[in-house]
């Protein structure tokens, strides 16, 4: 299968060349490229079960914290399902391919995740901070920057990838109960979305980050969905 073979070049070398689709042929990709993500997690989910079998082993599930349990299930599939996402796919997989605007809008939801998911300030002092970061990077960037930065792009291809990757996947440890006890598990529930990463950043790199960001939210659409009839 010859998407199986990209990934692996692109697990190699940290890039892949990209195509140009007609729309009915982007069509075909997205759902070959989500019938591949969902069989990564069900593949994860085997592993899992098979663990959570074993005694003495409960692998945890993740946690809502008070402000997004008192939300509407409405509320919830929007956040989950649109603008996470997005959220996720700009900061994570855009900076993949390096342009000026591409670096500054990775920094600036590097810094809103850092501030809002990581440190629990609250969306508008992170927003505010993402801005004025973006703000200060389109002036103070100059071409010497510029042309530093995309040499270095372009040749730390692998390095940034799996730091993108990685860091996506930590991202998501917020979502549990932060404990002596998870420590253990971390690697694991990473892994579940270092799987989902690594497809998301094949779209992105092969084809555009539209699709990207497409792919991201009909996952999170389909697994969400439930919240919707539950308020």
């Amino acid at each position: 299968m010859k998407i199986l073979k990209d990934i692996g070049t692109l697990l190699k070398t940290g890039y892949i060349e990209g195509d140009k689709l007609l729309l009915k042929d982007q069509i075909r990709i997205f759902f070959k490229l989500l019938g591949l993500i969902f069989l990564l997690k069900l593949f994860y989910l085997g592993i899992s079960l098979g663990l959570n079998s074993i005694d003495g082993i409960d692998i945890p599930l993740p946690s809502e914290t008070q402000d997004f349990d008192s939300y509407s299930g409405f509320l919830k599939f929007s956040i989950l399902a649109i603008v996470a996402p997005i959220l996720e796919e700009l900061t994570f997989r855009l900076g993949l391919k390096f342009s000026k605007r591409n670096f500054i809008v990775m920094i600036s939801g590097i810094i809103y995740v850092l501030l809002k998911i990581v440190l629990d300030f609250s969306v508008y002092i992170a927003l505010v901070s993402a801005l004025a970061i973006a703000t200060f990077l389109t002036f103070t960037l100059s071409p010497k920057i510029i042309i530093f930065l995309t040499n270095y792009w372009k040749n730390h291809r692998l390095i940034i990838f799996y730091l993108l990757i990685l860091s996506f996947s930590i991202l998501h440890i917020a979502n549990y109960d932060l404990n002596s006890t998870i420590v253990v598990y971390i690697p694991l529930i990473a892994f579940s979305h270092v799987l989902g990463g690594v497809v998301f950043s094949y779209a992105r790199l092969k084809y555009n980050i539209l699709l990207a960001i497409g792919l991201h939210m009909v996952h999170n659409a389909l697994i969400s969905f439930p919240y919707l009839f539950f308020s």
